[in-house]
C-alpha cells in the first residue's frame, strides 16, 4: 500500500509539474467565445447547450470566410462545470486552467490504477502513468479551455472502465 501512495504522489507531482505552464496560457481560439457566452448564459439546459455554439457570421469582420457557418457542440454538462468554475473563481482564467490540471491529474492516476490491475508490475504501471501524464497532446488539452470536455470525458470513461 505504501508503494502505491509513493507512486501516486510522485505521478501527481510529475503531471502537475508537466502542465504547470498552462496556468499562464490565458485564452485562445474559441475560449474567448465560450467565456463570453458563459458570462451571459443562465443555468438553464438550453443556455448551457448553446454556450458552445460558434457563429462566425456574428464576427465575420474578424474572420476570413465569406459564407455564414455555424458550429454546434453539444456538451452542456461540461459547460455547467466551466460556468461553475468561472462564477466561483470570479472569472479567473488560471483557476479554470487549474481545473483542467486537476481533471488531468485524476485521469493520470486512473491510468495508473488500470495499468496496475492489468500488469501488477509497479515499474511499468508507473511508467504508463508518467507517459500519460506528460503526453504532449494532453498539454494542449490542459491549456485550451475549450478542450476541457476531452479531459473530463477521458477521466469519466476511465472511471467507468475501472468500475466495470
Amino acid at each position: 500500500m505504501f508503494t502505491h501512495i509513493r507512486y501516486i504522489g510522485l505521478l501527481a507531482v510529475i503531471t502537475i509539474g508537466a502542465h504547470w505552464g498552462a496556468l499562464g496560457d490565458g485564452l485562445f481560439l474559441d475560449d474567448h467565445w465560450h467565456q463570453r457566452s458563459l458570462r451571459a448564459a443562465r443555468w438553464t439546459f438550453h443556455d448551457l447547450l448553446t454556450s458552445t455554439t460558434l457563429e462566425p457570421a456574428r464576427w465575420l469582420d474578424t474572420w476570413w470566410q465569406d459564407k455564414d457557418y455555424r458550429w454546434d457542440y453539444s456538451r452542456p454538462a461540461v459547460m455547467a462545470w466551466m460556468k461553475a468554475i468561472q462564477q466561483w473563481s470570479g472569472g479567473s482564467v488560471p483557476l479554470q486552467h487549474a481545473s483542467s490540471m486537476l481533471w488531468h491529474t485524476v485521469c493520470t492516476l486512473l491510468v495508473y490504477v488500470l495499468c496496475f490491475q492489468l500488469t501488477r508490475n509497479f515499474f511499468w504501471t508507473f511508467f504508463a502513468g508518467v507517459l500519460f501524464g506528460i503526453y504532449p497532446h494532453s498539454a494542449y488539452a490542459v491549456g485550451w479551455l475549450a478542450a476541457q470536455n476531452t479531459i473530463i470525458q477521458t477521466t469519466l470513461t476511465l472511471a467507468a472502465l475501472l468500475c466495470y
